[in-house]
């Protein structure tokens, strides 16, 4: 009573009902079993490659020289990347803030990341300030930030006079101490040089020491040269080792031939320090004898310090040891560096160099020549010949009118057709090609070319002109082209998400998307590049005649040809593309109170009228803008040539549209006596 029932135990095999629903609860903990596994590799695997994309791709940058920076300067960026995830492709891009009106530029370089792939791209970008910080990322072609990483340039150091040293094992700290303006010196190795010569525009200078440049790829060996070529200083210093010196590269930028190790035991005074002598004392130089520039000291007959020009830039040869004891407490090696460095003419060029930046952006050539009628109007003789005209028929009809009274309603009919025809046919001829187009893109080039060398230096003053307004696209021919300046009036980049202008290279050029512009806006631009040289010139003196060859090598003519010699100015007229010249010009005595004579008001007023069909005054500013200070006393030992191309190859082109192009190159060669 009370008890619950026994139990049944079955004794014998089970029934079909039991046997299903074992089956079930098996298949049951089987599938519960598969779905807890699962959950947990996918835990595992959400752990391993989490959701967040942007962990997937790493991004590290390098930005100048040892965390270094000149302002005003164009700067090295090195932006590596790292793919854990799968594969991807997209853009590099890199947002730079410049210009008065806080422009936002994007330099872009395509990318592709495979999986577990590394990518290292490199960049040049322009440092102006401080205030903006440059932002690096990664996007996909859908716009999917992957990666960003933001630089503060505030935690950067700034210099200005910043040296590279490529050696192993001598140092040049004693340099920023001997030194009075604020000089840094990096040490880098030779794979660490950027690849293109813009990367090595905030460098002053670079010291080469017991370092082949054989060790440089092709890339950067090019851009080394190149930067030469645009303005740098290369200085090779003696060591243990003179076969270094020796290699190819080597003999193809050195002023001297290196010949072996020598010894000297009386050292010279250096002809800018003549109550300093060198240290004396036995000293282990390099052999040399004269090759491509000129000895500036000598020793016991042999090479101390060479120079040689090449392009706008200089390599320096000093036989001893930069780094020795002895040179270094010596107490005129101040005076020495300062030869090197060239420090009283980097600060003429920073000052030169101020007037091209953003900030200073009204003072702009093309703003000028903007404000100015003066593009592709009519001459001033035609306005006023055509002025005349109108005034004497007008004149003609009215006396007409009082000599017959009774047809006076028909003459005031003449004077009212008169006015009205006159007016349209103004209108029809006067017509500024500006307002006709969407965009109209004027150029001023100033090119320098020297003898012995292929390539100059190339300033383009460009500015954009839009009648009508709209988003406009321009394209640059070289990639490699450093753009120091760009302000607009009126323009301002297109508001869509970010507002970058946009900047993609594409095989050799770049091309600039994303320009939103005002109707009779204006945007100019200061160009800086390295072009192939129109002409190959040479100068040389026989017998107190300068016998200068000339071979215009380009495409399109050089007129307007002139020379200025000992401060006396000869025209040449023009040179077809292909033909040779040769000219003799002889010795002429100079008053002394001519070579205190301006250089560009003597050139500026023998210029002609015609060029690109416009009026003297636009070539005039090139010719001021170029020699700005200089006065004939200052260049009474050289001569100097000048041509003019008009309708040159322009290096910035506009994408789509009606457009207007006005270029015209002063190219311009000084050949010292």
């Amino acid at each position: 009573e009370g008890r619950p029932p026994p139990r049944s135990v079955s004794t014998g095999n089970p029934s079909r009902t039991d046997r299903t629903l074992n089956l079930l609860r098996l298949r049951t903990r089987r599938v519960r079993g598969f779905l807890g596994g699962a959950l947990l590799w996918a835990g595992l695997l959400a752990s391993g490659f989490p959701a967040d994309v942007q962990a997937q791709v790493q991004l590290e940058t390098d930005l100048g020289f040892q965390g270094t920076l000149r302002l005003g300067r164009w700067a090295p960026l090195r932006v590596s990347l790292s793919n854990s995830g799968r594969s991807r492709t997209g853009e590099v891009f890199v947002r730079v803030v410049r210009g008065a009106g806080a422009w936002a530029v994007e330099y872009v370089e395509p990318v592709e990341l495979p999986h577990r792939g590394k990518r290292t791209l490199h960049f040049a970008i322009p440092v102006l300030g401080t205030d903006h910080p440059v932002v690096v990322g990664m996007r996909e072609p859908n716009g999917r930030i992957v990666a960003e990483h933001e630089i503060s340039l505030t935690e950067y150091r700034t210099a200005e006079t910043l040296v590279l040293a490529l050696t192993r094992d001598r140092d040049l700290e004693f340099l920023p101490s001997i030194q009075r303006r604020k000089t840094v010196v990096a040490y880098l190795r030779p794979e660490e040089l950027p690849t293109q010569w813009i990367g090595l525009d905030s460098v002053r200078a670079i010291v080469v020491h017991d370092v082949s440049l054989s060790e440089l790829d092709e890339v950067r060996y090019r851009a080394l040269r190149q930067w030469v070529l645009a303005g740098g200083i290369l200085v090779f210093a003696g060591g243990g080792s003179y076969s270094i010196l020796q290699g190819p590269r080597e003999a193809d930028l050195l002023p001297v031939r290196v010949m072996g190790l020598a010894r000297a035991g009386r050292m010279p005074v250096l002809p800018n320090l003549p109550s300093m002598t060198l240290p004396q004392g036995e000293w282990v130089l390099i052999d040399s004898v004269e090759g491509a520039g000129e000895v500036l000291v000598r020793v016991e007959g042999k090479p101390l310090i060479a120079r040689r020009s090449l392009g706008l830039g200089s390599v320096y040869f000093l036989a001893i040891d930069y780094a020795s004891a002895r040179l270094v407490g010596w107490r005129g090696n101040f005076a020495l560096w300062r030869m090197f460095l060239s420090i009283d003419q980097a600060a003429v060029d920073v000052e030169s160099l101020a007037k091209e930046l953003d900030v200073n952006a009204e003072n702009h050539p093309i703003a000028a020549v903007l404000r100015q009628p003066l593009l592709h109007f009519p001459p001033r003789a035609a306005v006023a010949g055509f002025v005349s005209v109108y005034l004497v028929l007008l004149g003609l009809v009215l006396k007409w009118m009082g000599a017959a009274r009774r047809l006076r309603p028909l003459a005031w009919t003449a004077v009212a057709g008169l006015a009205v025809g006159a007016t349209a046919l103004a209108a029809l001829w006067m017509q500024e090609p500006l307002w006709r187009a969407d965009g109209a893109l004027l150029q001023l080039k100033i090119q320098t070319v020297h003898p012995g060398t292929d390539a100059g230096r190339a300033i383009t003053h460009a500015g954009l002109f839009s009648a009508r307004g709209g988003r406009h696209d321009l394209s640059l021919a070289n990639a490699t082209t450093v753009m120091r300046g760009i302000a607009g009036y009126g323009a301002q980049p297109a508001a869509d998400g970010r507002g970058a202008v946009k900047a993609t290279r594409r095989g050799g050029g770049l091309r600039w998307d994303n320009l939103s512009m005002d109707r009779l806006s204006t945007v100019t631009f200061t160009l800086e590049s390295l072009a192939p040289s129109p002409v190959e010139i040479s100068a040389a003196r026989e017998g107190g005649v300068t016998v200068l060859e000339l071979k215009n090598r380009g495409r399109r003519a050089l007129t307007e040809m002139a020379v200025l010699h000992r401060g006396k100015f000869y025209r040449l007229g023009t040179l077809n593309p292909g033909s040779s010249r040769s000219e003799d010009f002889f010795e002429v005595p100079v008053r002394p109170r001519d070579r205190a004579d301006p250089v560009a008001s003597t050139v500026a007023r023998r210029i002609g009228n015609g060029l690109a069909g416009l009026g003297a005054e636009i070539p005039r500013q090139l010719i001021h803008r170029y020699f700005r200070t200089r006065i004939l006393a200052d260049v009474a030992d050289r001569i100097i040539w000048m041509g003019w191309i008009v309708d040159d190859a322009p290096e910035l082109r506009l994408i789509g549209g009606t457009q207007h192009n006005v270029t015209l190159t002063l190219v311009v060669a000084e050949i010292p006596l």
